[in-house]
């Protein structure tokens, strides 16, 4: 036997943050005590009724601790699931890669294709244990925070990835977004730039001197286009010896082109200036196509750089997980063992707990729920 309790009014919660005590009989302590495990893990899963994996909690106690506190995301009916199981299934039920859980553990039926109504989730692991009987609660939406503007999530979320969760995950990010982030926008905006500045110089280079056509799109659009975009999805010049449409004859444009007028420009410089003149006009073409030739190469290796740190995420990905070895289990004392069989015990106040039960992580987790609330969604 095992069971849940959580202190619920008819069924809704006063706080976005609650705790959730358990009850077992003494055939389930001696069932674990022969197997080798008189302390096994109590396994807690919240999930909003309705939503999938991307949203589903998952916390994990001590059978001995007699209460965990856990939170919800979402507002409206939640479901919690519960399970004893055995200590060595904590790194697999904690395990999560790229914001997904890696082991399954909660049955989502998909919607029905006539109602549209999606059945109550249910666990679907096949380890041993026992499971609790799952509880349907309301959280209504005063139990959450006020979530930022629109224009200021927008300047929160300008440089992460990661969503805000809680108040407390708010206060840190404003304490970024408004001290350093506009340094580092304002100095991002110079790299953008600059690269876009050398890539148009390699579009003019491929344009004038290699008679390619090239991508202009390539050359502001950095976040979707690599570098070798510029001359790699481009259509032919237009000055590139175009057909006549009546003769079918090729008319010769290259006096058009952007490298002959260049030259023309530089040997009108030469002509109609100083005595240092004639050396300043060779000069200046040599530098401007070595500063072409050099800003293209930069570009083609930033172009490249999203590539190598997906290679280097890659292999960090597919180092294998070093299996977490259980520590050993501490005997419960008979105070404890006597509040985990009591059959009247329903309360979920610290205080009802016995002194071994008391841990500073209850007193952290209900200090952390009243200070972090989570932000209405």
């Amino acid at each position: 036997m095992f069971e849940i309790m959580i202190d619920a009014h008819d069924r809704t919660v006063q706080s976005s943050t609650v705790p959730v005590r358990w009850r077992t009989d003494q055939a389930t302590l001696d069932a674990w005590q022969a197997k080798g495990e008189p302390n096994p893990l109590v396994l807690i899963i919240v999930v909003p009724k309705g939503a999938g994996e991307s949203r589903e909690q998952r916390f994990v106690a001590r059978l001995n601790d007699l209460m965990r506190y856990v939170r919800f995301e979402r507002a409206g009916a939640n479901l919690i699931f519960a399970a004893i199981v055995s200590r060595a299934h904590r790194p697999a039920i904690m395990a999560r890669r790229g914001g997904r859980w890696d082991t399954t553990l909660v049955d989502y039926p998909y919607p029905d294709p006539e109602s549209g109504e999606r059945a109550d989730a249910a666990l679907c692991f096949d380890w041993e244990g026992e499971r609790a009987e799952p509880l349907e609660v309301e959280v209504p939406p005063e139990c959450f925070a006020k979530p930022p503007g629109p224009m200021e999530m927008k300047w929160l979320t300008l440089i992460h990835d990661d969503e805000l969760r809680d108040k407390c995950s708010v206060r840190k990010r404003r304490a970024f977004a408004y001290t350093a982030q506009p340094f580092i926008v304002a100095f991002w905006f110079l790299i953008f730039v600059l690269i876009t500045l050398s890539r148009g110089l390699v579009a003019a280079f491929v344009l004038g001197l290699c008679r390619r056509g090239v991508n202009f799109q390539a050359v502001y659009d950095l976040p979707n286009h690599m570098a070798r975009d510029i001359w790699e999805q481009a259509k032919p010049a237009a000055f590139m010896r175009p057909h006549l449409p009546k003769s079918g004859r090729k008319l010769n444009l290259d006096w058009l082109s952007p490298s002959s007028l260049a030259i023309v420009m530089a040997i009108a410089y030469v002509i109609f200036h100083g005595p240092h003149a004639p050396l300043i006009g060779p000069l200046s073409l040599i530098g401007a196509f070595s500063l072409a030739i050099g800003t293209g190469l930069g570009a083609t290796l930033m172009g490249n750089a999203r590539e190598i740190r997906g290679w280097f995420a890659d292999r960090r990905a597919s180092r294998p997980e070093p299996a977490a070895k259980p520590a050993a289990a501490k005997p419960a004392d008979s105070a404890v063992r006597l509040a985990l069989t009591d059959p009247t015990a329903r309360s979920t106040a610290i205080g009802s707990l016995p002194a071994r039960a008391r841990t500073p992580r209850l007193y952290y987790d209900r200090t952390m729920g009243r200070v972090c609330k989570p932000l209405l969604r």
